[in-house]
């Protein structure tokens, strides 16, 4: 019930409290129902797009 365009995954290393050394693996489990366009969007598109407008 989320707007996939609208979320974006992030690391917060390497600050103490981030996911690291399991964020792949944690990444992997957040993410195996979705989509190869899903996953895009929320892995790395979502978070380009505004930079992209910038310039």
């Amino acid at each position: 019930m989320c707007n996939a365009r609208r979320l974006m995954w992030a690391n917060d290393f390497p600050c103490s409290d981030s996911t690291c050394p399991l964020s792949q693996t944690m990444l992997e489990e957040h993410t195996k129902g979705l989509g190869e366009q899903e996953w895009n969007w929320i892995c790395h598109d979502n978070v380009a797009e505004p930079y992209r407008s910038a310039f």
